[in-house]
């Protein structure tokens, strides 16, 4: 599945992130779910040009409460490989975690930024893609220097993840292992201290009770 959220700022300088719409797709591009978001705070900038959210989407009939949107997206990624751009900031709004294994982020796969330098979606999906065509079931086009639109950039990430899936799933797979691996040399080395440890205590002791029993 492939996530991506927009936002509107909230606060007196409006710099503080509020969810404003979540749209989840699934592999083939298909929306799952996409749901504009009641405000929570009084929101003070709609960041409309970038965001595509205006005050009428956030008071609409169809727009749904923050803790109903919590609880529905926590449901619909149970067990699944999550795909998103910066993913950890859309989590982080949505006050929701994620196993790290089962995280796809197009911002961080070395496949994609081999100078481990983040880049923007778009900038990805035109080199990788396609400079205008978003991979979508009906074809659909983002124009250069529109605002966003949430159910657009999931399929955008989910393109590039697809496009790059099985060297990304080995490279995924490989690290796993490593870290694995890191863990289990770490433990081991922490029980065979542990047991020098209290062999070092046994010999102590033994001592002492040699040593009493000559006194």
């Amino acid at each position: 599945m492939s996530l991506d959220c927009e936002y509107v700022g909230v606060g007196s300088d409006g710099r503080r992130h509020q969810l404003a719409r979540c749209s989840l797709v699934n592999y083939q591009g298909h929306v799952l779910y996409d749901k504009y978001i009641q405000a929570q705070e009084p929101v003070t900038d709609y960041r409309t040009s970038i965001s595509g959210v205006t005050p009428k989407h956030l008071v609409s009939s169809n727009a749904i409460s923050f803790k109903q949107c919590q609880q529905d997206i926590s449901q619909l990624l149970k067990g699944r490989i999550l795909v998103g751009h910066a993913i950890h900031n859309d989590l982080q709004v949505l006050l929701l975690s994620h196993p790290r294994t089962h995280i796809r982020d197009t911002s961080t796969c070395s496949l994609l930024n081999p100078n481990k330098r983040p880049r923007a979606l778009r900038h990805l999906f035109a080199e990788y893609i396609s400079p205008s065509l978003i991979d979508t079931p009906d074809n659909a086009f983002q124009s250069q220097g529109t605002s966003h639109d949430s159910v657009d950039d999931a399929r955008a990430a989910l393109a590039l993840y697809k496009k790059f899936r099985i060297p990304w799933e080995k490279l995924t797979n490989t690290k796993t292992k490593q870290k694995m691996a890191k863990k289990e040399k770490k433990e081991k080395q922490k029980n065979n201290k542990m047991k020098t440890n209290r062999s070092n205590n046994n010999n102590n002791n033994n001592m002492n009770i040699e040593q009493g029993e000559i006194e």
